[in-house]
């Protein structure tokens, strides 16, 4: 396999094309059939390892003064319908230098904020990440109860002045989903090296995602050369690691 930036570079570009890798769709399922290939492509003999979750299935529209408004659920926060203008508008801070588990106690005191004033749902404007929205991870389980969409931080001054209208429909529903073992190079297969990378995010994730899998595989394989390769993508990374915390559940590494 060529090993030139400009391989690597179609790596990224095949998986971004692929769509929004969030895990348990089929999006995500394509993405863990197009990693196995190329594992296959380059010798590896390749085994998937599956796990069962509570997979959140939701569809949504903000409109602000009937016009459509960029916005994304605050995934497993609540489950139901609404269908309402009845909404609590508020920033929620992001900042590259608070750590994400810091954001808990400042997203639990504005939806119950939301929740005092009446409203039927929160729209969370994510500020402080250069105007854009920026999805939060999350565990697979419900949170507060109370429904939360987040909107890019540009966007705040002008839904302050905007009629603002939510319609959402969440609920669970089992999904599947898998880590790809890729098992690459000769010797003692027992202590391999160990070569990880996430497959899933919650959009294309091409500069965060896909370069990291692209690195992986050209790694894996220049390794393979001179000593046993374990390549192991993992899904559920936006779930709080939820695919490797399941493998690592089942399976004791023993890497070199």
């Amino acid at each position: 396999m060529s090993r030139t930036g400009e391989h690597l570079y179609q790596l990224v570009q095949a998986y971004s094309a692929l769509g929004e890798h969030r895990t348990g769709t089929p999006v995500d399922h394509a993405t863990m059939a197009w990693f196995a290939t190329e594992l296959g492509q380059r010798g590896a003999r390749v085994d998937t390892v599956p796990y069962r979750f509570d997979r959140y299935v939701v569809h949504g529209r903000l409109t602000a003064d009937a016009a459509d408004v960029e916005a994304l659920p605050l995934y497993y926060e609540a489950v139901g319908q609404v269908h309402s203008s009845r909404l609590y508008l508020a920033e929620l801070a992001i900042h590259a230098s608070i750590p994400g588990n810091h954001i808990a106690p400042q997203l639990d005191a504005v939806i119950a904020r939301a929740r005092i004033s009446g409203a039927e749902a929160a729209i969370l404007a994510t500020t402080g990440a250069g105007g854009r929205l920026v999805a939060l991870n999350c565990a697979p389980v419900l949170g507060s109860g109370f429904p939360a969409v987040l909107v890019p931080g540009s966007a705040l001054s002008r839904l302050r002045q905007a009629a603002l209208h939510l319609d959402l429909d969440a609920r669970l529903e089992p999904g599947v989903s898998a880590t790809v073992l890729g098992h690459l190079g000769l010797g003692d297969a027992t202590n391999p090296v160990v070569v990880a990378t996430t497959l899933s995010g919650w959009f294309r994730c091409a500069g965060e995602r896909g370069t990291g899998i692209a690195i992986a595989l050209q790694l894996a394989q220049d390794l393979a050369a001179r000593w046993p390769v374990l390549v192991v993508g993992t899904t559920g990374h936006e779930l709080q690691y939820l695919g490797l915390r399941c493998f690592l559940a089942a399976h004791e590494l023993h890497p070199a």
